[in-house]
């Protein structure tokens, strides 16, 4: 990556700032999915979201219709605990 280049494949060295009012609350699967509808790919995400070490989980997206809206759905599957 050159010096002073975004990471986020804006030009130079410029962000952006997404201010969210959640006054509600907002689930991880929804914000992944908003970060993916906003032009993140999910293969971004992956690579990111390894940098926490978690254990044994995936991630799948895919394009939803609900009540006239539409929007990725980011699925996070952990496997079910060993009894």
């Amino acid at each position: 990556m050159k010096r002073n280049a975004s990471p986020y494949g804006l030009p130079g060295s410029a962000r952006r700032v997404l201010y969210l009012d959640c006054f509600s609350g907002i689930s991880g699967d929804m914000f992944l999915g908003l970060c993916v509808d906003l032009g993140v790919p999910l293969s971004t995400l992956k690579r990111e979201l390894s940098r926490l070490r978690l254990r044994e989980y995936s991630l799948s997206s895919r394009r939803v219709l609900r009540s006239g809206l539409s929007g990725t759905q980011v699925e996070v599957r952990i496997p079910s605990p060993r009894r």
